[in-house]
């Protein structure tokens, strides 16, 4: 893909470098030895944040700190990045899994996640 300020291009959406949000701020990055599963739907407000709670409840009992669940959005066409995971969302995890992402803020696909580098690790979903 082409190259832009922020990183590659991906289908025509700029994907931001490792470890950087589209808005220039750093994020939190994984334990090196964390196994890291990137869970992904268009905005990272609804599907992934529920998919990815559910996955890391799964996780935590079966697999302790050996493997953590992210999730990431395709695109900030839809919502901005920083948005929150809806209300609906927020109400079906605590309903299905007793999970809260009342606190998730959505993050962009990166390179790094695709490629399962450290960066992939924001934790919260």
């Amino acid at each position: 893909g082409t190259r832009s300020p922020q990183g590659a291009s991906a289908g025509g959406v700029p994907v931001p470098q490792p470890g950087v949000m589209a808005s220039g701020a750093a994020v939190d990055a994984a334990p090196p030895a964390t196994n890291v599963v990137v869970l992904v739907c268009t905005s990272n407000t609804c599907r992934s944040p529920m998919a990815g709670a559910i996955a890391q409840s799964i996780l935590s009992r079966r697999a302790g700190g050996a493997w953590m669940a992210v999730s990431r959005a395709l695109t900030d066409e839809y919502e901005p990045e920083g948005s929150p995971a809806s209300e609906f969302a927020v109400e079906a995890c605590e309903e299905v899994c007793g999970a809260d992402i009342a606190q998730h803020r959505s993050r962009l696909l990166t390179a790094a996640d695709v490629a399962g580098g450290p960066a992939a690790g924001g934790g919260g979903g």
